[in-house]
């Protein structure tokens, strides 16, 4: 196969996605496979599942979003019970957000559900292909931050 260029790559990546994500969650049936919760939502509970509690401005960073759109990510979260918000008694205007037990629930039954359909998934490699992948994902993983040569220079 010969090597694709970058353009006919992310072609490519565009259609393949879309497909692995469906085969992903085709066994899946959660809040998110369910349409109970967005993926903005998941990003925000997976956050707090793992870093908990933290500050609206900290959970904004964290999932990528401005704060009037975390506000409204936590917002529905709240009315679902998945979360919960209170003030800083110091400083009212910061704000913590906290999963609560029902929330630590449905993460776990999410990523229960995830972990198995990765290891129906990925279990169709070999060993050496899984390891070469990991190694990219990581290596993407540790890349993404780093920002393009022409956004570095204007930011100098």
């Amino acid at each position: 196969m010969p090597i694709p260029s970058i353009a006919r790559f992310a072609d490519e990546l565009l259609d393949l996605f879309p497909l692995v994500m469906r085969k992903l969650w085709q066994h899946e049936r959660n809040y998110v496979t369910q349409g109970k919760i967005s993926l903005p939502q998941l990003a925000a509970l997976n956050h707090l599942f793992i870093q908990t509690p933290c500050t609206m401005h900290a959970l904004a960073e964290a999932i990528a979003a401005g704060e009037s759109t975390a506000t409204g990510v936590i917002d529905r979260l709240v009315a679902l019970r998945m979360v919960s918000r209170t003030r800083a008694p110091r400083d009212r205007r910061v704000v913590h957000v906290g999963i609560t037990a029902r929330g630590r629930a449905v993460m776990r039954q999410i990523r229960r559900q995830r972990r198995a359909s990765v290891i129906r998934t990925y279990g169709l490699l070999s060993g050496e292909e899984r390891r070469r992948y990991l190694e990219m994902i990581r290596k993407l993983a540790n890349n993404l931050d780093v920002a393009p040569p022409q956004r570095r220079a204007r930011q100098s």
